[in-house]
């Protein structure tokens, strides 16, 4: 299922991902102090469920949720969709981008090398 979590969207599902179910005030509670109000919050969750992102239940007569969707397919989905719209799609572009304006240590760039040399292997295999 292709989900568009916003920006505003994203700590409450984190939270979610964590730990789960939790009413709308868990939820409140477990996020940061620089969060928004509780209405927002509530709003929030509101919006994720009508979206598909989040199921609503009720547990102990309590309205509680839990997240519809997998972290690592909204990511993926955000990433593709990240570059889409920045690099036309490509890969190369993206990293190539990152690699310039990120400076990087010696023990990332190690890090780097070993998951392209990995990926190499695997394709090779």
């Amino acid at each position: 299922m292709k989900v568009n979590i916003t920006e505003a969207e994203w700590p409450v599902v984190e939270v979610l991902w964590q730990e789960a179910p939790l009413s709308a005030r868990e939820v409140y509670d477990r996020l940061p102090a620089d969060k928004p109000d509780y209405r927002t919050i509530r709003t929030l969750l509101t919006r994720l469920t009508e979206k598909g992102a989040l199921e609503r239940t009720s547990k102990h007569g309590m309205l509680v949720f839990r997240p519809a969707v997998q972290r690592k397919g909204v990511v993926r989905q955000a990433a593709a969709s990240f570059l889409q719209r920045f690099f036309g799609g490509q890969l190369e572009a993206g990293v190539a981008h990152f690699i310039g304006e990120k400076k990087l240590s010696l023990e990332s760039i190690a890090r780097i090398k070993r998951m392209l040399n990995e990926k190499e292997k695997e394709l090779k295999s």
